[in-house]
């Protein structure tokens, strides 16, 4: 897999920030890095 950055610059009525994803290419799909590195 590999490790992208997801940044919400704008979102109506919402926060902004940043997110540490890894995809995981085996289900063709993004997770948080966090959350992968709990499993």
């Amino acid at each position: 897999g590999g490790e992208t950055e997801l940044i919400i610059n704008k979102q109506r009525r919402g926060p902004v920030g940043k997110i540490d994803l890894i995809f995981i290419s085996e289900y063709a799909r993004f997770e948080p890095r966090s959350f992968r590195e709990i499993k």
